[in-house]
C-alpha cells in the first residue's frame, strides 16, 4: 500500500511537471522573435507641475519589420494620472521604429519613481526567451500654484526683519552721534517703526478660477481641478465617487467637482461648453 501511494504521488508530480513544460513551450511559441536594438523611456520634463499635463515617451528600435507593436507593458504610474496615449510603429528597410506617447498629470508633489516598461520576446540571435526592460525614471513634481502662497509668510518675515534691522541701525547712529558731540547734537525724536504692508494671501481656488476664465485651455482646467480636490479634502487613491459620497462635502462643491471632471476629460470639440459649465458651478460655490 505504501509503495502504491508513493508511486501515485510520483506519477502526479511528473504529470504536473510535464504540463508546466508543455505550457511554457506553448507560451514561448507565441512570443515574437526579435532583435532588439534599443528600448528607452523619457519624459519631456523632469520637474512637472501638479495639475499640468506633460508627456512620457516609450520608444525602441527592432531589426525586424513589423506592422504594429502592441506587446509593450507600461510601467506602474503611481503618482501620475493618465489622460491618453498614442502608439506609432514605422517599418523601414532597417527594421521598425516604435513609440508610445502617454499624456499624464502629476496628482501630488514630491519625487515620483517610475520603473521601466518591458516586453517578452525570443531573442532571434540565440533562440532564448527574454524580458527586455527600458530605463527607470525619477521625476520631482512641483506643487504648482500652492508654492507662491507657501512663500508669502517667508516674505512677510523677511520684510519685518529688514525693518527691525533698519531701526536698530538708526538708533545706534543717533546714540553714537550724541556720545561723540553731546553739546551740539539736537534733540532727536525716537524713530517711528515703519508700517509694513503685508500682501494678502490670495485664495488658490479663486486664482485657479480666474486663470481658467482667462486662458480657457486644458492645463488651466487641470489646475482648477487640483484646487477643487484639495479644497474638498481628497485623500490619496480616492476616486471622484469616493469624494462626493463622503459626509461634509457640500452640494455646491459636488456640482463643481462633477463639472470640472467633465471638462478635464471631454474631447476637444466640446471643451468650450464644458469650461462654461465648470466656471458657472465654481462661481456659484464661491458666492
Amino acid at each position: 500500500m505504501v509503495r502504491r501511494s508513493r508511486l501515485a504521488v510520483t506519477s502526479a508530480i511528473v504529470a504536473i511537471l510535464l504540463a508546466l513544460a508543455v505550457a511554457r513551450g506553448a507560451q514561448a511559441q507565441t512570443l515574437p522573435r526579435l532583435v532588439v536594438m534599443s528600448f528607452t523611456m523619457r519624459a519631456d520634463t523632469r520637474t512637472p507641475h501638479v495639475g499640468q499635463s506633460f508627456h512620457l515617451e516609450i520608444a525602441g528600435r527592432l531589426k525586424e519589420q513589423l506592422s504594429g507593436v502592441d506587446f509593450v507593458v507600461l510601467p506602474n504610474l503611481a503618482g501620475l494620472e493618465p489622460l491618453g496615449d498614442e502608439r506609432r510603429a514605422i517599418a523601414t528597410s532597417a527594421g521598425t521604429n516604435f513609440s508610445e506617447s502617454l499624456t499624464v498629470v502629476a496628482n501630488r508633489a514630491g519625487p515620483i519613481h517610475l520603473g521601466g516598461a518591458y516586453f517578452d520576446a525570443i531573442d532571434a540571435r540565440d533562440g532564448k526567451a527574454k524580458r527586455y526592460y527600458s530605463n527607470d525614471l525619477t521625476l520631482n513634481a512641483i506643487g504648482g500654484a500652492q508654492t507662491a502662497n507657501d512663500a508669502a509668510p517667508l516674505r512677510a518675515f523677511l520684510m519685518k526683519l529688514v525693518a527691525a534691522l533698519l531701526i536698530v541701525f538708526l538708533v545706534g547712529a543717533v546714540l553714537f552721534q550724541k556720545k561723540k558731540q553731546p553739546a551740539r547734537v539736537p534733540m532727536v525724536a525716537p524713530p517711528v517703526e515703519p508700517r509694513i504692508e503685508v500682501p494678502p494671501i490670495e485664495n488658490p481656488l479663486a486664482c485657479a478660477l480666474e486663470r481658467l476664465k482667462r486662458e480657457r485651455d486644458r492645463p488651466a482646467v487641470m489646475t482648477l481641478r487640483y484646487e477643487l480636490w484639495k479644497e474638498a479634502g481628497a485623500r490619496g487613491g480616492e476616486t471622484l465617487s469616493d469624494l462626493v459620497s463622503r459626509n461634509g462635502v457640500a452640494g455646491t462643491m459636488v456640482a463643481s467637482l462633477q463639472r470640472i471632471e467633465r471638462a478635464a476629460f471631454i474631447r476637444d470639440s466640446r471643451l468650450e461648453e464644458a469650461i462654461d459649465d465648470a466656471v458657472a458651478a465654481v462661481e456659484k460655490q464661491l458666492e
